[in-house]
């Protein structure tokens, strides 16, 4: 079950350690790597008196990146095997009039028939592919996923019945490889942030029939879960009949004839019903429940049966310490199951067998959610194991304090990134102490690898699932939105900052960035013309309670042609913008690798973890995010 590498890393290394010494001096010691990947943002592109494009990129970057399509640097980037650019030069020998060698000279490779592919770039390429987690799903482990049934997968789309099926026959088998190595059994998995539970249930209904606690934050999405568990038969619906002369006529339920026919369902193969007159008791409790006074939409009730493998606990998680959760998991619930054949068979005690011993799961937990995860695995000592599968990193929190890489003219003030930045979230990137203590390269007065929103957001990107429709798509939408910006500010809406002299000539400017404003998505319609974009951004935003006012004063009165000129204008840049969103996103491997890299370092430096490893468990062509942080106390 564990992998040869304990990090899936490229072949250029020669162990986990080797690579992550070799990231980790990377990432501190690059400025390329920090001017491209958090350094800059996409509503700076268009906002700067000098060019942001010249002044981030060098001019044989650029002389190289006007010679190809971006669909040919992508490629270069993600696609293309630079094995054929060593040696970057190949040799010429030159033949005289005589018929001998002359002298040998050195001549760049050209690529596609256009200009020759600059060393530094080159360089830059291969650095961040090498230090890039390899994604690529080769473990045997999808292969015994059992394809989920159709009544258990109702309201999952593609992906996520992927995701389901590979991850639930990854924790099975992880379950019983513990269990086989005589370490216990695993009596519950604990779903971090369970949502809908399509894991859940996945995990509760056959084959693999476990005991599952599910813990979400929101009340609806329980409530949802519940609700499909009966589509899944791990649930029973409960149907009441009542007297309907007495229903309809409002009757409280105290008048109501003792002669209401109940019927009821049938409990672990036992009709249990009432005839006419009769009344019913099940553990001197009425099985059901009289209220005429219920909505015709309520007379279905839900009924958890006896031997319920999903277990619902509402709890908004703030820490790893799970004990007042799994408080109310009763002692009849970790009783052995005739399926636990690997307990029996061991020569397991009775004991040993029904103490509780949990696996804690997440599929994409948010954020913080995983850090909580895998804390748990050393405050909770009913916690033996974690199976963990992170998203969402911009909504991670910092856990060191000031965390910008913004080039010094690009640096405006912002109250919400501010305070965030300044909370030293302990529960915060990074986890590691080897990472909140490590002595960076160059530049850096406080020890600690740090990174910005920029970086974290940009790390959820997949550029290597990029399409031609797509990227035309939201290069065209990135474009709109940067121009947008440049609008505002021209327009008055948005107030304009200087930058301080001594720190604008850094980068060759100063900066007309002004403030953010949160646009979001708007209606598909808007992204056929710049002019439907704007006319969708202000009816929008003429409700913002911050630049509603300013909006309605300086932008209603816009004509259509005052607009299309600021498209007119800048449509040259639209290459530009796009070739630094494709290095950005690019770059952002190496920050998910990081961020994974950190969770797992977490779980080595904890003497109660005897065994920690990241691997894939989708197909990244399906469901990006697809590494798995793995922790063992056994």
């Amino acid at each position: 079950m564990i992998p040869l590498k304990l990090l899936p890393y490229p072949d250029y290394f020669a162990n986990a350690e080797d690579y992550t010494t070799s990231l980790l001096h990377f990432v501190s010691s690059s400025e390329r790597f920090e001017t491209v990947c958090g350094g800059v943002h996409i509503l700076d592109f268009l906002t700067q008196e000098s060019d942001l494009y010249r002044n981030v990129l060098p001019r044989d970057w650029r002389e190289w990146i006007s010679g190809h399509e971006i669909d040919d640097l992508l490629d270069l980037l993600l696609r293309e095997n630079l094995d054929q650019f060593t040696p970057s030069r190949k040799e010429l020998n030159i033949v005289g009039d005589d018929g001998t060698l002359g002298e040998r000279v050195y001549q760049p490779f050209s690529w596609r028939g256009n200009p020759p592919l600059p060393d530094t770039l080159l360089e830059y390429v291969v650095i961040v592919r090498r230090h890039t987690l390899i994604r690529d799903f080769t473990k045997s482990n999808g292969e015994k996923a059992q394809p989920v049934a159709r009544r258990v997968s109702v309201g999952m789309n593609e992906k996520k019945v992927h995701e389901v099926e590979k991850f639930a026959a990854f924790l099975s088998e992880l379950s019983l490889e513990i269990e086989a190595e005589g370490k216990g059994r695993i009596t519950h998995f604990v779903d971090f942030g369970s949502g809908q539970n399509y894991l859940g249930r996945a995990l509760a209904s056959p084959p693999y029939d476990k005991q599952v606690v599910a813990i979400e934050s929101q009340q609806s999405n329980i409530e949802g879960a519940k609700r499909m568990d009966i589509n899944a038969n791990l649930a029973e619906r409960l149907r009441i009949l009542r007297n309907k002369k007495a229903y309809r006529n409002g009757v409280s339920s105290e008048n109501v004839d003792r002669e209401t026919t109940e019927v009821g369902s049938c409990l672990d193969g036992h009709c249990n019903q009432t005839k006419t007159g009769i009344e019913t008791d099940l553990d001197d409790k009425p099985i059901f429940r009289q209220d005429t006074k219920l909505s015709v939409r309520n007379q279905e009730r839900r009924k958890i049966l006896p031997n319920s493998k999903i277990h619902y606990v509402e709890h908004a998680i703030e820490d790893g310490d799970l004990a007042d959760v799994l408080d109310h998991i009763s002692t009849e619930q970790l009783q052995p199951h005739a399926s636990d054949h690997l307990s029996q068979a061991s020569g397991a005690s009775q004991t040993e067998s029904s103490r509780l011993s949990c696996m804690v799961i997440s599929l994409h937990s948010c954020g913080n959610l995983v850090h909580h995860g895998l804390r748990s695995l050393v405050r909770t000592p009913a916690v033996n194991a974690v199976a963990m599968v992170g998203c969402c990193y911009n909504l991670l929190t910092e856990c060191l304090g000031p965390t910008t890489f913004k080039l010094p003219e690009l640096r405006r003030p912002n109250e919400r990134l501010e305070r965030t930045s300044m909370a030293c979230d302990p529960h915060g990137f990074p986890m590691s102490e080897r990472l909140a203590t490590y002595a960076h390269q160059r530049g850096h007065q406080q020890p600690g690898i740090r990174l910005n929103i920029t970086a974290r957001s940009m790390a959820v990107q997949a550029p290597q699932n990029w399409t031609a429709t797509s990227c035309e798509s939201f290069f065209k939408r990135h474009f709109y939105r940067a121009l947008l910006q440049r609008v505002l500010l021209e327009r008055g809406v948005l107030p304009q900052t200087q930058t301080e002299p001594e720190s604008a000539h850094l980068a060759g400017g100063s900066s007309r960035a002004g403030h953010a404003l949160i646009v979001g998505s708007l209606r598909k319609s808007c992204y056929g013309s710049f002019v439907a974009y704007v006319r969708g951004a202000i009816a929008k935003l003429a409700g913002d309670a911050t630049y509603g006012g300013p909006v309605k004063q300086y932008m209603m009165e816009m004509t259509d042609e005052e607009i299309q000129s600021y498209e007119t204008r800048f449509a040259s840049r639209k290459k530009d913008l796009s070739a630094i969103w494709s290095l950005m996103a690019f770059s952002a491997g190496v920050t998910e690798s990081l961020i994974v890299v950190d969770r797992w370092q977490f779980l080595r430096e904890q003497e109660c973890v005897q065994r920690a490893w990241v691997q894939t468990v989708f197909e990244s062509s399906i469901s990006p995010r697809n590494f798995v942080v793995v922790g063992l106390k056994y």
